[in-house]
Parts: structure tokens; sequence; C-alpha cells
């Protein structure tokens, strides 16, 4: 079923109804949230006790220590709401993530109050999934009005994957501890990937180890051997000029160099389990394809990845291992359907699997299947 409304684009009924409930739970959240603390409950307790005793003995002095113990009770809200007025918190993540490494974020808390400091400031910050009492932050004991302050926290993501941060959640303790007093700030949220933990892989065997050194194709290129001497032409790099044989024949000479083949290697992830409990045997196999991965480019390879949801076609540098860490990050468990792997024509594979039977791969060669599983854990 689908939704037409006037002045809108047409809108299906579910993406409708998750419009509206995200908007109701916004509006009809309240502004603030308080709880007791233990000394919060222990002081509330005596003065219902006192304002028991003194409606019943009707003592003046009771009275009076009532009165004041209420008029704590106010303070101490009107102070911590006063607190929490006009802040603002900045985030800043590290460029990667990896799931189990502890991640080193950044939170600047800004106190936009003209005049009134903050005092007792715990920022939190609220990342899908993650309860309430495990959420990381960080703690400020004093923010001068129109002053900024950074701190960092370390936390580490349980898995790989894609995370939502939702905001930040900020709370109070002042001035006497007698309520946690907290509100959300619902900036927009932020979507991290986090990227799988990689591990050293077991040593290739013979049939891998035919990617040794860089092949000399006897072709004009850059970066290889000396191959002669020509005419300077125009966007030749000037740091190849040969200045002796110029300053000779008086005529600007360039020295050629023989290009290089780089050295290509493709990963392909078998990420099909093995069974219903196969999922930690294909969690292990990705971190192990992570480090082939990284291994390959730090020995200069050209790497290229392959899934069974799709690939990535060889590249070099680091931008390209975080295209590769992207894609495993993402990645899912499939069911054995027997797909083959497509890659690029002619390419050099290493397969990586918990699968014992060598999958198929389409536009390649197969130089190593690795069956690697999760090693077993000790109860």
């Amino acid at each position: 079923m689908r939704i037409i409304v006037p002045g809108m684009s047409t809108i299906s009924t579910a993406s409708w109804r998750e419009q509206l409930r995200k908007r109701l739970g916004v509006q009809l959240k309240p502004p603030r949230r308080l709880k007791f603390t233990r000394e919060g409950k222990y002081f509330t307790g005596m003065t219902l006790l006192i304002g028991f005793g003194a409606i019943n003995t009707g003592n003046n002095l009771l009275y009076l220590l009532l009165g004041m113990m209420l008029a704590l009770i106010i303070l101490s809200g009107v102070l911590s709401e006063t607190v929490l007025q006009k802040l603002q918190v900045r985030r800043k993540l590290p460029d990667r993530l990896f799931a189990g490494q502890p991640a080193l974020v950044e939170l600047t808390l800004t106190n936009n109050k003209p005049r009134a400091a903050s005092y007792s400031i715990q920022v939190l910050d609220r990342i899908e999934g993650v309860k309430s009492a495990d959420r990381p932050g960080v703690y400020y004991i004093r923010v001068d009005a129109g002053t900024s302050q950074s701190s960092q926290y370390r936390y580490a993501f349980a898995r790989r994957g894609r995370f939502l941060i939702e905001g930040v959640e900020i709370a109070t303790r002042f001035p006497f501890e007698l309520f946690l007093k907290s509100r959300d700030l619902d900036e927009r949220d932020v979507a991290v990937v986090v990227f799988p933990d990689p591990i050293d892989p077991p040593p290739l065997r013979t049939r891998a180890a035919e990617l040794t050194g860089d092949v000399s194709r006897q072709r004009v290129g850059h970066g290889g051997d000396f191959h002669g001497l020509r005419d300077h032409r125009e966007g030749d790099d000037a740091r190849n000029i040969h200045w002796k044989t110029t300053a000779r024949r008086g005529e600007v000479i360039t020295k050629e160099f023989e290009e290089e083949e780089a050295r290509s290697v493709t990963v392909c992830v078998d990420h099909r389990e093995r069974s219903e409990d196969g999922s930690d045997d294909v969690e292990h196999a990705i971190r192990v394809a992570a480090g082939l991965c990284r291994d390959f480019l730090a020995r200069g390879y050209a790497v290229g990845l392959g899934t069974l949801s799709g690939t990535v076609r060889p590249g070099t540098g680091p931008g390209h291992l975080d295209r590769i860490f992207h894609e495993l990050a993402v990645l899912e468990a499939a069911d054995d359907d027997g797909s083959p792997f497509v890659v690029q024509g002619g390419a050099n594979c290493v397969v990586v699997g918990p699968v014992a039977n060598a999958p198929a791969v389409a536009g390649g060669r197969v130089l190593e299947h690795l069956v690697v599983t999760a090693p077993e854990v000790d109860p």
C-alpha cells in the first residue's frame, strides 16, 4: 500500500509509519530525566519522616528543619537545570576503527551560557545497541561560561560492522548529588564502520610463492631499470633530465626507464557457513583475509578482494586497503549455494574460508585454498 500526501512524493506505508513513530517519539520524550542517587534516597526519606513528625507533633523546630531540607531539594533542581542549559558537544572519531581494539574518541564540550559556569558534567555517547550502563563517555569538573573543554575516552567495539551513534547524553549530580539529572542532545546521527581486526595468516605454500619479484616487461615506463636516452618532450618529469648529456649536446635529453609489471593477487573470502554454528568460523576467515590483504599490500602487491556478493579490483595504497576493510566489515555470512567467485580475468587468487571443498573461481586461477576455523576456547 502507498500513501499520497498533497505536495509530497508518494511514500510507502511502512516508511510513513516509521517517520511518524520517530517524530512522536521525539515529541513525547521527556526533556529531562531525573533519577535518585543513593544519597538522594536517604535524604528524601529523612525529609518525609521529618515532615510526618512535624505534622503529627506540631513542633516548630521540625517545621523549620523540614523547610530547610525542602529548600535544598528545590535548590538542587534549579541549579542542576542551569548546569545543563546551552551546552554543545562535538565529537572527533579516529580515521579507522577495528573490532576489539580500543579507539580514542575526543569529545569537546562548549558552554554557550554568557555568565554561568557548568559543573560536574558527564557526557555519554549513545551508541545503537549499547545499554545505558555500558555507554562510553567523559567527565568534566567545570566548564566556564563561553569556553570549551576537550577530553577523550577509549572504547572497543565488540564486533565488526556498521554502528550508529545517536547523539549524546549529558548528565549532572550538581550541586548536592541528591539526584542525577540528564538530557539528550539530539544531534545528527553519525554512522561508523568498524573494520575486522586483522590477524596474521598462516604461511602460504608453493603455488602462492609464484608471486615473487617485479617482472620487467622491456617496455618504456616509470620507476624501473634504466632503458635509454631520448629528446625531452613536453610534460616529461624534470627529475628525469640527464644533465651531463644535455650540457654536452646543448639540448634537453631525458632518461627512459623500463616499465615494471606490478604483482597482483586477489584474496577471495569464502563466507559460507559450514553449519548452524559456523558464524565464528566465518568471522575468523574474514579476519585472516584482512591480514592477508594487509600483508600483501605491505609487500608491494596490487591486491583485490573477491566475495560472493561482489569484488574490489586490485589496487595499492592505504586508501585501497580501507576500501577492502570496509567491504569485509559489512560482509555477511552466506548460504552454500555453489556460487562461484567472479574475479578479473587472469587474477591470481588465494581463497580463504571455513569450507574444506575449494569453491569455483571464474576469471582467475587459484594459487592456494586456505581452510581456516576459529580456535576452540576452553570453557
